[in-house]
C-alpha cells in the first residue's frame, strides 16, 4: 500500500464523515511518532492472520448496515452515554 492507496481509501468516505476520519488519522499520526513505545510495539507486532469467522463477518455486515442506515452516534455522544450509564449504575 502506498500514499495513493491511502488517498483512494479516504476518498471513499462521505463528506459528512471527514471530520471523524481526520481525528482518527491525527490520533494515529501522534501514536506513530518516532520513539513512541506503543507505536514501536504495534509496528513490530505480527499481522493477525486468523481467518474471519462467520460471526465476525455477520458483525461487520451489521455494523455496515447500522452506519448506512444512520443508526450510529459520534464518539463524543458515545462518551456522554457511557458517562450517563456509569452514573446511573453508581447511583443504584
Amino acid at each position: 500500500m502506498d500514499r495513493a492507496d491511502v488517498h483512494r481509501l479516504v476518498d471513499q468516505f462521505p463528506s459528512e464523515s471527514l471530520a471523524a476520519v481526520a481525528r482518527v488519522l491525527e490520533a494515529l499520526k501522534d501514536a506513530l511518532a518516532p520513539g513512541d513505545p506503543v507505536a514501536q510495539a504495534l509496528d513490530s507486532a505480527p499481522l493477525d492472520d486468523e481467518p474471519l469467522t462467520d460471526g465476525d463477518l455477520q458483525a461487520v455486515r451489521e455494523g455496515s448496515d447500522d452506519w448506512r442506515e444512520g443508526r450510529t452516534c459520534s464518539h463524543e455522544e458515545a462518551l456522554r452515554r457511557a458517562a450517563r450509564w456509569d452514573a446511573e449504575e453508581a447511583s443504584s
